[in-house]
């Protein structure tokens, strides 16, 4: 994706070169994205906590029984039997396997929801960027990052995040 807007904004600039009678009458602007996920960020963060709460805290609980094991382990190793423990240590094992399995898969799935709810903020940003784009008849609007230098009077930023706000929905 960065390298197809790299590529858009080098002809984007060849174009201004090319044609300056035209390039004259483009009525251009550019949004900053990452000011817009850094407002809408927290939201999201606060919506997955809620969502894996239960999760978490079971992964909580494993965390906690783990270091109960552990101290007994330590604890008690003089005084045990063989025999009890090497069921100890196996028991011991045996949940901490399962913790690193649980806290991998929450780690995975906090990761993939956080990112399908980025992408539905994205999708949502470039809706609210084509409504301004085609009421104030913008024809080109760039992503801050593609272009060397922007004047910030050609800033929207503020206008896509006022008429954002309104619409987003995390």
């Amino acid at each position: 994706m960065k390298n197809l807007v790299k590529l858009l904004s080098t002809l984007f600039v060849a174009c201004l070169f090319a044609f300056p009678a035209y390039a004259a009458d483009l009525k251009i602007a550019f949004v900053d994205g990452n000011q817009i996920i850094k407002k809408y960020q927290p939201a999201i963060d606060e919506k997955l906590k809620k969502e894996f709460k239960d999760r978490e805290s079971g992964i909580v609980v494993m965390q906690d029984e783990l270091k109960k094991l552990d101290e007994k382990l330590r604890r008690d190793n003089a005084i045990l039997s063989a025999s009890e423990l090497r069921n100890l240590q196996r028991e011991f094992q045996t949940k901490e396997r399962e913790f690193q399995r649980e806290g991998s898969a929450y780690n995975e799935d906090i990761t993939l929801r956080g990112n399908q709810e980025l992408q539905a903020l994205v999708q949502q940003v470039q809706s609210v960027v084509d409504e301004v784009a085609k009421t104030n008849k913008y024809e080109i609007i760039l992503q801050r990052g593609a272009a060397v230098y922007l004047d910030e009077k050609y800033d929207i930023t503020p206008l896509v995040l006022k008429q954002l706000g309104s619409k987003v929905k995390i």
